[in-house]
């Protein structure tokens, strides 16, 4: 399929049913050469160019194209930005409005060190949910948080 045309008003794209899943798939196929082309992990790929090579060059980047990404949608738009990493993430949640919940994976915690893994300790006034369990265990307690009813 196409890429969606971006209509003269600056709306949204009228986008085919699927697209997004196709686009993502043919990512995960050019990144997975990219991976094997370098001889690294997805994971070291990410941590290199995201941490080590965008945040040296601007380090609120990601945070800076977020909230741009978030502040175009519309205002009733519900949003849940699933990786926070540093404390500038965070501000940018809060500065939006939003609210931040640390989402402990428990036993599945990476040991890695690089210092884009956040650390529970840098944000100790955050609440916090166990992800270990049945899925809908940690998601009704995480609605519980944000003050929106379980479904």
């Amino acid at each position: 399929p196409l890429p969606p045309r971006v209509p003269a008003d600056g709306g949204f794209p009228d986008v085919e049913p699927g697209w997004h899943e196709v686009r993502r798939d043919r990512a995960r196929g050019a990144f997975a050469k990219v991976c094997s082309a370098v001889q690294t992990t997805p994971r070291l790929l990410l941590q290199t160019f995201g941490h080590d090579f965008a945040r040296s060059l601007q380090p609120d980047v990601w945070p800076r194209l977020w909230k741009g990404t978030v502040t175009a949608l519309p205002e009733e738009t519900c949003v849940v930005a699933s990786d926070i990493r540093l404390a500038s993430d965070v501000a940018a949640v809060e500065e939006l409005g939003g609210k931040v919940v640390w989402v402990e994976a428990g036993s599945r915690l990476t040991k890695d060190p690089h210092p884009s893994e956040p650390r529970k300790e840098e944000f100790p006034h955050h609440p916090s949910v166990l992800n270990e369990g049945a899925p809908e265990i940690a998601r009704n307690h995480l609605l519980h948080l944000l003050s929106l009813p379980a479904v």
